[in-house]
């Protein structure tokens, strides 16, 4: 009655109720029902095209449509053809190479819009191939029909655009269908013709229309090459070279008028899906490409993909076919890079020729190379500002063309890089903008470098063209530039860069005498610079000095004043505040005469400890930046000590005399550098109210304690166990719950240190003050309850006899692990499995611990409880949680293989469920324990889980 209406939202409204319909009875429909729910639809596109209000009414036709598809998806067997169906009804004669001449467009168009949906709709969702088949038999025959006639007879835009649009969805569909069955599509010359003929060059392509459709077309020809290259033949592939390369052809026509013609601004849709087209063209066959440069027609091509892309205009402000280009030339290069046994075979009889080419290639490298080398030259202040992330990232893409350039040219192309750098310095002079051309190459350098230096042998062949830059007067020229102005913020952050990138040279007999400029220029820059400058340059400062730290101890001095400075100034960034330190620090530590390095260490300790008192004795309370100067303070120390780390084998960076020194010293400890750290982290983690209850200060105080404690010899922050479990039992009773997980942390970094040399004792009645008094305080955050599982698990994986057999463990800790079951955040259920793993497998546990803890499973109600609590949570977790509960179950099955049937079956029993009955889960249980334990229990315990939860493997389907 709804489709009766004259009311078009009454129309659609019913035409959905035709949809609800056959959602419901789908494939339930018998032969009768089916005819009548088709004709009756049938029919009102019929009435709906009649009364000739297709263009209001589209969206009615388009639901009907749908639903005439949904109506051949379930039950193409009895209703095989809907198109040739539908054209009976609207037109009396279902052959369509009969009918379709008198077809009218409305018709036309209709149909296909039909043919469109159909293929659309079965691609959607995965289907069985049989209606593959169906389709290619029945609706493919009719869709050639029609695409015959469209290349035969004129037709309007509309049909022209709609067929396009029909093709494009086709050409989707023929890749979903070939990939999902046997059915292959080799008969597709119709389809292809209708799309050339739109790539003719009488055709006028400034004409609006004209340049929609030819857009279009270009964008489903795309789409073939992209997702189904094979539907085009090696005669198509050939005319359509032709159609895009030859001079007189459509391609450079249409390159001529449209994108470089002087109307290119207009048609930016236009320019990009062409150069797409022109890339995935060629990627296809990117190695004959490559192979065939001597070639005159490949030369022209290339030829016009570099005129391309030195498209005119600022990239990402202007342009953006440059950036398009990227990807293509990258991967030409690296053709050459990673095949080359293929071209050495190409001229292994004919060594000139080899000359010629391998010429002929690197002066095409070499152009594409210069192109986007003036691409990336820094725009003005305004442009850049306006586009800066896009164009930081377009400049990264062009780094990695230049690094796969370098990849195949090598150490040449970086020294022609460097020499462009040393001929812009001469000009300076006369011309300051050339520092934007500096900064340019110097970019690459940088990104170069950076890449391309891991080893030794790397960086050492680039040492002499890196000197070139120094004596070429480089650090001269920059500073004639205000860091804080403009673009030359930029500028510097370049040099920056590259300055953090050439540690190897910096370190070296030839780097090192520039070490003095280049700290005044780097430390006025961090002073004086603005705040992202001055971070990024205090990051070039902390890797020099840890790099080149043998070669800057007459620096410490000058250091040392900048960083007196930087501790009275609460402005300066806490971030490069902190790197400072540990830079100083890194220095200092070269000294290796532990008696220098004590003073220095003294000296700057108490520098931090005095500020602080005095920034605690003025503030009994805190505003936020007050709160970040002094944790900024902490976390100075925490740099300190972090530096303090021998940073190698302490056998590579001491000899055996100065280790024995070191370490003798500090046991001494004659300047009490360790008790002033000490104080330190008692004032702030103990006794300095408003940061008691201060997470991050707590997390600062427990890196410290924490900073010595693998040191191999004695140091300034290696503290005894005593010393450090004595800060956490003071701290567990007076600080807030986000603060514990850093207290456990520190307890299990100790534990993996030193499980050999404590005790029992220890261990009882540590685990006694900071666990079982506050097990209900613990319970109250899933962090700090994640932290104790995981302390425990550490202590069972390396010496679980430190707490196997207290009775904190038998009443509490077992407890605490099986209420962890229950947990439904994915990282406490992996910290919970691993104890559990722990204690079942119990690989370093001696027989004691072996027979206690078969006992507790075995002969009191545990196993049972466990078992039950695993289980439950096992089948009630998220699929994406699966993995972590095998582990427990194959090691129970491999120590428990007698018991742990009559556990499951206990548990399942209790678990009841629908869809696992008694026969079923004794079938799985024997299943799973005839495994062993190997792997294929992993298989068993997910057929489980996905039968209990109603739920079907996704790749078990037959198609």
């Amino acid at each position: 009655m709804l489709m009766k209406q004259p009311s078009r939202n009454c129309q659609f409204f019913g035409a959905l109720t035709y949809a609800v319909v056959i959602n419901r009875m789908g494939p339930k429909l018998d032969f009768d029902k089916l005819e009548i729910l088709v004709r009756e639809m049938e029919g009102h596109i019929y009435d709906t095209i009649r009364n000739g209000a297709l263009e209001t009414s589209m969206f009615i036709i388009r639901k009907l449509l749908s639903n005439l598809s949904l109506v051949f998806i379930s039950n193409h067997q009895m209703y095989s053809n809907p198109v040739e169906s539908l054209l009976r009804s609207i037109c009396g004669n279902a052959d369509i190479s009969t009918a379709i001449g008198g077809l009218s467009d409305v018709h036309l168009m209709v149909l296909l819009i039909f043919s469109s949906v159909i293929v659309e709709d079965i691609a959607k969702q995965e289907r069985t191939a049989e209606i593959h088949t169906v389709v290619e038999r029945e609706l493919y025959k009719d869709l050639v029909i029609m695409y015959n006639f469209l290349n035969s007879n004129s037709r309007s835009v509309a049909i022209d655009s709609l067929a396009l649009d029909c093709l494009n969805s086709w050409v989707t569909y023929i890749s979903v269908a070939e990939s999902n069955s046997q059915v292959r599509y080799t008969s597709v010359e119709a389809l292809i013709t209708f799309l050339f003929n739109h790539f003719l060059i009488q055709q006028d392509p400034e004409e609006g229309e004209a340049l929609k459709l030819i857009n279009k077309a270009v964008g489903v020809l795309t789409e073939i090459l992209e997702i189904n290259p094979r539907m085009l033949t090696p005669e198509m592939k050939s005319y359509l070279d032709d159609l895009l390369f030859q001079p007189q052809n459509w391609g450079a026509y249409y390159i001529d008028k449209i994108i470089l013609g002087e109307s290119k601004d207009m048609y930016q849709e236009e320019i990009e899906s062409f150069v797409n087209l022109l890339i995935t063209f060629l990627q296809n066959d990117i190695l004959k490409l490559s192979k065939s440069i001597m070639q005159e027609s490949t030369q022209y091509k290339i030829k016009a993909l570099v005129t391309l892309t030195n498209f005119p205009g600022i990239p990402i402000e202007d342009e953006s076919v440059s950036d398009q280009f990227l990807t293509f030339w990258e991967e030409f290069i690296n053709i050459y890079v990673d095949d080359t046994d293929t071209f050495d075979a190409m001229f292994s009889d004919a060594p000139n020729d080899k000359l010629n080419f391998l010429a002929k290639r690197n002066e095409i490298i070499n152009d594409i190379c210069s192109i986007y080398w003036n691409k990336i030259h820094l725009p003005e202040l305004n442009i850049l500002e306006a586009n800066k992330l896009e164009f930081l990232h377009y400049r990264s893409g062009v780094s990695d063309l230049f690094i796969a350039g370098y990849s195949l040219l090598s150490v040449p192309f970086y020294e022609k890089l460097t020499k462009s750098i040393s001929a812009n310095i001469l000009e300076i002079d006369g011309n300051p903008e050339k520092i934007i051309d500096i900064e340019s190459t110097l970019y690459l350098l940088f990104k170069i470098t950076e890449d391309c230096t891991f080893y030794e042998s790397q960086s050492s062949v680039l040492i002499r063209h890196v000197d070139l830059l120094f004596e070429s007067r480089l650090l001269d020229v920059m500073k004639l530039y205000p860091a804080e102005e403009g673009i030359y913020r930029y500028v510097y952050s370049t040099f920056v860069n590259f300055l953090s990138s050439i540690q190897f040279y910096l370190k070296g007999d030839r780097g090192s005498p520039y070490l003095g400029t280049i700290f005044n220029l780097l430390f006025s820059i961090i002073l004086n610079g603005p705040q992202s400058l001055s971070l990024n340059t205090s990051r070039t400062v902390l890797k020099i000095c840890q790099e080149c730290r043998e070669n800057l101890t007459s620096f410490l001095p000058t250091l040392e004043l900048l960083l007196v400075e930087m501790l009275k100034n609460p402005l300066i960034d806490g971030l490069i505040r902190q790197r400072m330190f540990n830079a100083y620090t890194s220095i200092a530590q070269c000294l290796k005469e532990p008696s220098k390095f004590s003073d220095i260490l003294n000296r700057m300790l108490r520098a931090i400890h005095e500020r602080a008192i005095d920034v605690m004795k003025s503030h009994p309370q805190l505003n936020e930046n007050e709160e970040d100067y002094l944790l900024s303070l902490l976390s100075c120390i925490c740099e300190v000590g972090k530096a303090c780390e021998i940073p190698e084998e302490v056998d590579d960076f001491y000899s055996e005399e100065e280790k024995f020194l070191v370490n003798q010293y500090w046991i001494e400890d004659p300047l009490l550098v360790k008790d002033l750290i000490l104080n330190i982290v008692k004032e702030f983690f103990l006794n300095y109210t408003p940061l008691i209850n201060n997470t991050t200060c707590a997390e600062k105080c427990c890196l410290i304690l924490k900073a010595g404690i693998r040191e191999p010899i004695e140091g300034p922050f290696k503290f005894s166990m005593n010393t450090i479990f004595n800060f956490i039992l003071a701290k567990i009773g007076n600080c807030n719950i986000d603060s514990v997980p850093y207290l456990y942390g520190l307890i299990e970094t100790v534990v993996i240190v030193n499980h050999k040399v404590l005790n029992q004792d220890i261990v009882g009645q540590l685990v006694k003050r900071v666990f079982t008094d506050h097990i209900d305080f613990l319970k109250s955050d899933p962090y700090t309850i994640n932290s104790a599982i995981e302390l425990f698990a550490t202590i069972l994986e390396r010496n679980p006899s430190l707490i196997i057999g207290l009775p904190v463990f038998e009443n509490a800790i077992v407890g605490f692990a099986i209420d962890g079951l229950k947990a439904h955040e994915t990282f406490i259920i992996k910290s919970i499995l691993k104890f559990w793993v722990a204690l079942v497998a119990l690989k370093k546990g001696s027989k004691e611990n072996q027979d206690f803890i078969r006992n507790m499973m075995v002969n009191t109600d545990l196993g049972t409880l466990f078992v039950f609590d695993l289980v439950k949570a096992f089948l009630g977790t998220p699929r994406s949680n699966l993995d972590h509960y095998y582990p427990i179950f194959r090691n129970l099955i491999t120590k428990y293989p007698i018991e742990l049937k009559k556990w499951l079956q206990v548990a399942f029993k209790e678990i009841k469920n629908e869809k696992l009955d008694e026969k079923s889960i004794d079938l799985l249980i024997n299943k799973i324990m005839t495994t062993r334990g190997q792997r294929s229990a992993n298989d068993i315990l997910k057929q489980i889980w996905l039968q209990f939860n109603g739920l079907i493997e996704f790749n078990s389907r037959s198609f």
